[in-house]
């Protein structure tokens, strides 16, 4: 008997301000929304009150990228475990600030770009942002 896992878990977020986009625009995202999964990075789009895509960025918790990329089964162990690191990662936000930077970027002229050019800008934002904190990931 084959028991299916429930729990599922995002690396890319859409924030309330998203609705500043046109319903065009809104659907050249489709090919980013799955970045989040191809990097360990959670990945936060929105719009601003001009029409331009807003995109912010930050490391996130390997067990996060492991989990979503299916290398950790999912046992009712495995999950507790999960829930236990995510905890502790809140508090120790908490306390101490964010472990790794933010980035924020925003994508002007989305009218005029074809949705792989907006994924792959976006990719690139990301690879920046790899290569300019890349260090303290290790840490």
């Amino acid at each position: 008997m084959k028991v299916e896992n429930k729990v599922s878990f995002g690396q890319t977020f859409i924030q309330s301000s998203i609705k500043y986009l046109s319903k065009s625009n809104i659907e050249k995202l489709e090919h980013s929304y799955g970045l989040g999964q191809l990097y360990p990075m959670d990945i936060f789009l929105g719009g601003t009150t001009g029409g331009d895509l807003t995109v912010a960025m930050k490391r996130c918790n390997l067990w996060d990228y492991l989990t979503i990329n299916n290398e950790i089964p999912m046992t009712p162990a495995n999950i507790l475990k999960y829930f236990v690191i995510k905890r502790m990662e809140m508090v120790g936000e908490y306390m101490y600030g964010p472990k790794f930077p933010i980035e924020k970027y925003v994508i002007k002229n989305l009218d005029y770009k074809f949705q792989e050019d907006i994924a792959y800008e976006i990719n690139d934002k990301i690879k920046d942002y790899v290569q300019k904190h890349g260090k303290k990931f290790l840490s």
